[in-house]
């Protein structure tokens, strides 16, 4: 399924890169490129998800403030292309 490659794709990347703002930022990118073809409402859940898992993720682990915001401009695009709240 759609969720599923999301999943196999993302899910170890980001579980094993706590505090990596790079690869927080990469996988982001990735999601907002992936996020036009994801024409179906359950593929753009799919996605948001992801892009909700990320965000909660780093959340504890990027303390500088300058990475904090790069990391939220690119979730915020993301949630605006989605079109979620």
């Amino acid at each position: 399924t759609f969720a599923g490659m999301l999943d196999s794709a993302f899910n170890e990347i980001r579980q094993c890169a706590p505090g990596n703002v790079s690869i927080v930022i990469r996988l982001l990118e990735a999601l907002i490129r992936i996020a036009p073809f994801a024409a179906e409402e359950s593929q753009r859940d799919a996605v948001f998800r992801q892009a909700e898992m990320i965000e909660r993720a780093f959340a504890d682990h990027v303390k500088e403030p300058n990475d904090r915001a790069d990391i939220e401009q690119r979730f915020q695009r993301l949630v605006s292309m989605l079109d979620r709240d």
